[in-house]
């Protein structure tokens, strides 16, 4: 998320409390990439996503180019997907994101590495295997939208760990993602 705060404007969406309850930051302020270092090596009484929200987070239209573009840059994707390329972004302006879930995919675009791609191609293969297995549209939607949030777990992963314990941290980023979800 530092990361992110470096390249998309975030503020705080309440005040910030340690543990201990003392005040660390006021709502409505900006939350620049040297508070949010700070923030990130203080125990706080509310996860730090439930606190700050991106001003201007990434737009379903962003996310709409981003899927295009990878579909050029993959040719063979996006033969797979121009038949439903037009249900895709309509369902893609369908959904409604809370301020956390648009953060997040925030942080997936502007973080340390673009994964914002990635996700929206998995979004994609989720919710056109969804359509083939004739799932109507409302679950449709869930599988783009858990497609889209899949890898939020990754996030907390440290890119430069090495070893079997970063494989294992790796293979556990999905339920890492689910509990930021939650």
């Amino acid at each position: 998320m530092l990361q992110a705060a470096g390249r998309c404007e975030i503020h705080s969406s309440e005040d910030i409390y340690d543990a201990n309850g003392v005040m660390l930051w006021a709502r409505q302020r900006p939350v620049l990439p040297a508070l949010m270092a700070r923030l990130a090596d203080r125990e706080l009484l509310k996860p730090i996503e439930l606190c700050v929200t991106a001003l201007d987070p990434v737009s379903t239209l962003a996310m709409a180019a981003t899927l295009d573009a990878f579909c050029e840059r993959s040719p063979d994707f996006g033969l797979l997907l121009s038949p439903h390329r037009d249900a895709l972004l309509a369902m893609l302006g369908e959904l409604a994101f809370d301020p956390q879930e648009l953060l997040l995919l925030s942080v997936l675009r502007y973080g340390e590495r673009d994964r914002l791609s990635h996700a929206l191609a998995v979004a994609a293969v989720a919710a056109v295997a969804g359509h083939w297995l004739g799932l109507a549209p409302p679950e449709q939607r869930q599988l783009l939208r858990a497609g889209l949030l899949h890898d939020v777990g990754r996030l907390y992963l440290g890119g430069d760990a090495a070893g079997s314990a970063a494989e294992v941290a790796r293979r556990r980023h999905p339920a890492l993602g689910a509990l930021c979800i939650r």
